[in-house]
């Protein structure tokens, strides 16, 4: 009798050491799938000051896209969109004095609209520089861009020197200056540089 109570003691044995045993992998895999949770989970973190995320320059590089067409479209409510409210832009058109949104819109928009772009405002080199602000902006530009009869493409270079934030829509530009051609005010080439 002895040699079945020592088996049935043992396969007992074995049995809740199985039990204990699947607890304890089931326990392990719990505390483990949570952990993999936490990590896993995206965290928010606040842009730090001075520091600009992959996809802010993606945003701001959008931006100067969408300047670009919607000048060209002739689009000005959509230009002046792109500002803030309180934006100002400056080029040889003005003077280089200061030129608020509405301004801007209309004598935009003044050209007529249309659906595929008239000009060619191609801008090139961006460059974007975080600031506590928000960042500055400096992109050269070939403007114009229409093909003579001999095929040739004429423009006129142009850089343009650019103050951003951001805003609950997005970047905006905060201010714009455009030097082209033969401007005789011609600023300081230096990105984010005002005189």
């Amino acid at each position: 009798m002895s040699p079945n109570l020592t088996v049935r003691t043992q396969f007992n044995w074995s049995a809740g050491c199985r039990r204990i045993l699947v607890l304890a992998v089931i326990a392990i895999a719990t505390l483990v799938s949570n952990a993999y949770a936490q990590i896993a989970r995206p965290i928010q973190l606040p842009t730090p000051v001075g520091r600009l995320l992959p996809e802010e320059y993606f945003e701001i590089l959008q931006l100067y896209s969408k300047y670009s067409l919607t000048l060209d479209t002739g689009d000005g409510d959509a230009r002046a969109g792109l500002f803030t409210p309180d934006g100002l832009f400056y080029s040889d058109v003005s003077k280089h004095n200061p030129e608020n949104m509405a301004s801007l819109a209309s004598r935009t928009s003044s050209r007529g609209k249309s659906e595929r772009p008239l000009g060619g405002h191609m801008m090139f080199n961006i460059l974007i520089t975080p600031t506590p602000e928000g960042a500055r902006g400096f992109a050269e530009a070939f403007i114009g861009g229409r093909a003579t009869a001999t095929g040739v493409i004429t423009g006129t270079p142009a850089y343009y020197s650019d103050t951003l934030v951001r805003t609950p829509y997005g970047w905006r530009f905060k201010t714009r200056e455009v030097w082209s051609g033969d401007d005789d005010r011609r600023g300081p080439y230096l990105p984010g540089i005002r005189r």
